[in-house]
């Protein structure tokens, strides 16, 4: 063999076995009662993938074209939904609420509709200036109802 045949075969091997060593092991089948009220609520989900974010289950989908995740327990009780949105689709007492607010030189990194449980209706503006980081959230009348500081990414501070 040549020597460029070799590295060829051992860029070849180390690509397969890379490729293998990604899959993702860490896939988890919910129990029969998340997956039927999953599938209830979100009968038009799809490339539905899940996972544990201890103690939940927390389903990540498509759904009609929004990047979307839901929250459940084991028994299968919903909790919240977290749905991808744009500063634009906010409603107009948040953006003003915003705009007028200490936040508003602040970037607007990222824009959530979420559906709580218990809280209902809130929009989640994650906002930074510099190394600051911030999930304000606030009512659909634009009362902000929390500012949290953005440590792990993670919307534990809204459950259960």
């Amino acid at each position: 063999r040549t020597m460029k045949q070799t590295m060829i075969r051992l860029l070849a091997l180390a690509l397969f076995a890379g490729a293998t060593a990604c899959s993702d092991d860490d896939a988890i089948t919910p129990p029969d009662a998340v997956r039927h009220t999953f599938t209830g609520m979100f009968p038009r989900a799809v490339d539905v993938e899940w996972e544990r974010r201890t103690p939940y289950l927390v389903a990540e989908f498509d759904d009609a074209g929004s990047d979307t995740e839901a929250w459940f327990d084991d028994a299968g009780k919903w909790y919240m939904t977290e749905t991808e949105s744009s500063y634009t689709a906010l409603p107009e007492a948040v953006r003003t609420a915003f705009e007028t607010s200490n936040y508003a030189s602040w970037r607007v990194d990222d824009v959530e509709r979420i559906l709580h449980h218990v809280r209902g209706t809130l929009h989640a503006l994650d906002v930074e200036r510099g190394a600051q980081e911030y999930e304000l959230y606030y009512t659909d009348d634009g009362t902000l109802w929390q500012a949290v500081p953005d440590i792990d990414g993670l919307r534990d501070e809204l459950l259960p």
